[in-house]
C-alpha cells in the first residue's frame, strides 16, 4: 500500500501500530534481553566489549566483528547475571551477524520485527554497552535505507557494536553495525530479517506471498561483500582482514603474491601515518560484472568513492574507483576478495 499527503493529512499503511508505546515502556520492556559480550585472549585479558540481545531463551543476537577476535567469550546481562557459552550456531561476516548459544535457558528475548517494512523518518530506539557505558539507552529515526542495511540517528559509540536498534513496539529491526567517524549520527545497522539462526528460522520476519520465494542471488553476496569490506576499512583502525579476503592476494592495491597477514600489516602502517580519514561511497553506484573464467567462479566488482585522509598536519583528498576481484573459494567459507586496487 502507498503513502498519500492529503491536505496535510498522512494516509499510512494498515500495518503500522498507531498506539506506539511510550519510551519508557519499550526500554522496560528491551532492556532485560541486553547482555555485554567481553572477548578475552589466551591469557584471559579483555580485548573488546560490544552488545548483544537475546533472541530466545537461550540464543544472543551480535555482530560477527565483536567476536572475531578472541580465545574467550563472556556474556553477561545488565542485572549481572553471567551466561556461560555453548556453542556458535551461526556466523556470518559479510552480513556481520552472528548467533550464539548459552547454556542456561531461562532469559528474557526480544521479538524479531520484519525490517522489510521499515520506512524513513520512522522512530526508532537503541540498549547498548557504548564506551562502557552498560545499559544506554538513545533514540532517533531511520534516515536512509540502503537494502540489507539501513542508516539511523541514534546516537552510538564504540562497545554498541552488536546493540538491538528496536522499532515503536520494541521489535527489533536492525543490529547496529558501524559508525562513520567523519558524520554526525551517521550510523549503520544490518536489517533484523537477516537474522537467521540455523536452527530457528521462525524468528525471521514473515513475509508477504510476493516475496516468499525471495532468495539472495550470487551477485547480492558479493555484493554485500565488498560493500562490507568498504564499511569496515574506513574506520580508520586496523582490522581483521579475514571475513573479507583470501589467504593469500593475487594483487592487494600496488603489491602482487600478498598474504593476509602482510595485507593487515600493511593497513596498521598506513592507518599509523595517516589516522584521520574519511571515506564516502554510495551502494546503489556498485557495478559487479561475472568473469568467464574456466577453472573458479569470479566477479569483478567496482564502486567510486571519494576520500580525504590527514595525520593532524598534512590533509589530501581525492576521488577512486574500488576495483575488486571476487572469487569462491573451495574451503568452504564462501566469497572473499582476491584482488583489490584503487583506480
Amino acid at each position: 500500500m502507498k503513502n498519500f499527503l492529503l491536505m496535510g493529512l498522512i494516509v499510512v499503511p494498515s500495518w503500522i501500530n498507531s498506539y506506539a508505546l511510550p519510551t519508557v515502556d519499550i526500554v522496560a520492556k528491551v532492556k532485560p534481553a541486553i547482555v555485554l559480550i567481553t572477548m578475552y585472549n589466551s591469557d584471559k585479558t579483555p580485548l573488546s566489549e560490544g552488545t548483544g540481545f537475546f533472541i530466545d531463551t537461550h540464543l544472543v543476537v551480535t555482530n560477527s566483528h565483536v567476536i572475531r577476535n578472541g580465545k574467550y567469550m563472556r556474556i553477561q546481562d545488565l542485572f549481572g547475571t553471567d551466561f556461560d557459552f555453548d556453542k556458535l550456531i551461526n556466523d556470518d561476516p559479510q552480513q556481520d551477524l552472528a548467533v550464539v548459544q548459552t547454556v542456561k535457558e531461562n532469559h528474557f528475548f526480544l521479538k524479531i520485527g520484519d525490517s522489510r517494512r521499515l520506512l524513513e523518518g520512522q522512530s526508532i530506539l537503541v540498549i547498548g554497552n557504548p564506551e562502557s557505558q552498560y545499559g544506554t539507552v538513545s533514540t532517533g529515526i531511520v534516515s536512509a535505507l540502503r537494502g540489507n542495511y539501513f542508516l539511523f540517528t541514534a546516537p552510538v559509540s564504540h562497545g554498541s557494536s552488536g546493540s538491538p536498534v528496536v522499532d515503536e513496539n520494541g521489535d527489533v529491526v536492525g543490529v547496529a553495525a558501524a559508525i562513520a567517524r567523519e558524520g554526525q549520527n551517521l550510523n549503520f545497522a544490518v536489517c533484523s530479517h537477516l537474522i537467521q539462526p540455523e536452527d530457528q528460522k521462525s524468528f525471521v520476519g514473515p513475509k508477504s506471498d510476493e516475496d516468499s520465494s525471495e532468495q539472495v542471488s550470487e551477485e547480492e553476496k558479493v555484493a554485500n561483500l565488498v560493500v562490507n569490506y568498504m564499511l569496515a576499512t574506513r574506520s580508520g583502525k586496523p582490522i581483521s582482514l579475514s571475513p573479507y579476503v583470501t589467504k593469500r592476494l593475487y594483487y592487494w592495491y600496488g603489491d602482487k603474491d600478498v598474504s593476509m597477514e602482510q595485507a593487515e600489516k600493511e593497513n596498521a602502517d598506513y592507518y599509523r601515518r595517516w589516522p584521520y580519514q574519511t571515506t564516502h561511497f554510495d551502494p546503489k553506484d556498485l557495478t559487479i560484472k561475472k568473469v568467464n573464467d574456466p577453472k573458479y567462479v569470479v566477479y569483478n566488482v567496482r564502486i567510486p568513492f571519494s576520500w580525504s585522509i590527514s595525520n593532524g598536519k598534512v590533509t589530501k583528498q581525492g576521488k577512486k574507483t574500488l576495483d575488486a576481484y571476487v572469487i569462491l573459494t573451495t574451503n568452504g567459507v564462501g566469497y572473499r576478495i582476491v584482488s583489490v586496487k584503487n583506480v
